[in-house]
């Protein structure tokens, strides 16, 4: 009898050990401080979703997530430090649709981002909005269009600096509608929206937030929005797309990044820990305090959907 419980008991063994091992497995990721990369200043809305997912992914996971700000240089200097980090997912970078604007428009980047940044989980997203300045004599993108056409070299349109996502969403509009307008770069969007409200540039494709409070005054309008479909939280404005400009869409996403090359089992625990952060209630409500949606995408999808936004953007630099 003792010999049969014995040869019970080894067989056994295997069985028992496979889920623990598989535990095991599934816990060797974290364990230790993450750092979350931010390649801007702080305040914006890359470090507001960086530091609210950071501490959910905290909770969540059991290590530390600290954000460190690392800006400059159109996000390149931060993306950069990332790149050169160690392959274990403990430096994780914000990667945003600046990260794809560089890798299409500069040759020049310390990295190949292609094959030196791995897209690991989507976070949140916010469709442009093509904002006018009070003083503008158009109400509608139909209306902005002939305007365009009537007044070419007139019509100037703001950035939040050169290579930047409204730069770049500014350039692409006007290659896809034929029109001439005059490109002027700011320091941020804080000093762009300055000079829309006293008269001085007339368009500037950006986040909904931006212009949020000059809105119901009639300070600053919205002619349209740039995405496929009406955004919720203004669905009275109509899509470019509706407005007579087909297939133009120009957004602000955020997703977590890491260096190649990092294993595919730890890239699948951020992923599957990203994805039970998007479906907190709280982490809902706050990214629609500022005015964006969870982005919610597989591994594969994001992946695609990083190389295909690359490729937009090559279009202007093209």
């Amino acid at each position: 009898m003792p010999d049969l419980l014995r040869r019970r008991q080894m067989l056994a063994a295997p069985l028992l050990a496979a889920p623990a091992s598989a535990l095991a497995q599934g816990r060797a990721f974290p364990t230790q401080t993450v750092r979350i990369v931010v390649p801007f200043e702080t305040g914006g809305p890359t470090d507001a979703i960086a530091r609210l997912v950071a501490a959910k992914l905290a909770t969540l996971l059991g290590q530390p997530f600290i954000v460190e700000n690392r800006s400059g240089a159109n996000s390149v200097i931060g993306t950069t430090h990332v790149v050169r980090s160690a392959p274990d997912g403990y430096t994780l970078l914000v990667g945003t649709n600046g990260t794809s604007g560089s890798a299409a428009l500069n040759p020049n980047l310390p990295y190949d981002t292609l094959r030196d940044v791995s897209a690991v989980a989507s976070l949140a997203v916010t469709p442009y909005f093509l904002i006018a300045a009070a003083n503008l004599p158009v109400r509608n993108f139909p209306e902005f269009l002939s305007y365009c056409r009537a007044h070419p070299g007139t019509v100037t349109y703001a950035s939040s600096g050169i290579g930047s996502g409204p730069h770049l969403a500014g350039e692409l509009l006007k290659m896809r509608a034929g029109i001439d307008m005059v490109h002027v770069p700011y320091r941020g969007t804080a000093p762009a929206i300055t000079d829309m409200l006293a008269g001085r540039v007339g368009v500037y494709l950006t986040s909904l937030s931006a212009a949020l409070p000059h809105l119901p005054g009639g300070a600053l309008k919205i002619l349209a929005v740039a995405s496929k479909e009406r955004s919720p939280f203004v669905p009275q404005v109509a899509t470019i797309e509706e407005g007579g400009l087909p297939d133009f869409t120009a957004e602000s996403w955020f997703g977590l990044m890491a260096p190649a090359r990092v294993p595919a089992e730890t890239e699948a625990v951020i992923g599957r820990a990203v994805v039970t952060v998007l479906d907190d209630a709280d982490v809902q409500q706050r990214f629609r305090d500022i005015v964006h949606l969870p982005l919610r995408k597989s591994s594969a999808e994001f992946k695609e959907f990083f190389r295909r936004d690359i490729a937009k953007w090559a279009e202007v630099g093209g």
